[in-house]
């Protein structure tokens, strides 16, 4: 697919969605990412809890770590 043919199509959705250039560009660099560490847990915690905190950090492309010591254990989100 050429550069043209590439461009019509790309009008061609903008005016089907009725989108603008604005709304499509890439923003990324401007956004602000909310980043941080959230921590809930402290205490014996089950497994279903553990893969529960799991699912939602993948789901928001972040990572889980536990820490603590047998007996009070936390569960740590952390990512953006």
């Amino acid at each position: 697919m050429g550069a043209a043919t590439s461009a019509a199509q790309a009008q061609r959705l903008l005016e089907k969605y009725r989108l603008t250039k604005a709304e499509v560009e890439d923003h990324s660099s401007e956004e602000k990412i909310a980043e941080g560490l959230f921590e809930f847990g402290g205490g014996i915690l089950a497994r279903w809890e553990i893969l529960l905190a799991q699912g939602i950090a993948q789901a928001n492309a972040c990572r889980i770590y536990l820490s603590g010591y047998r007996g009070n254990r936390q569960i740590n989100i952390i990512g953006r």
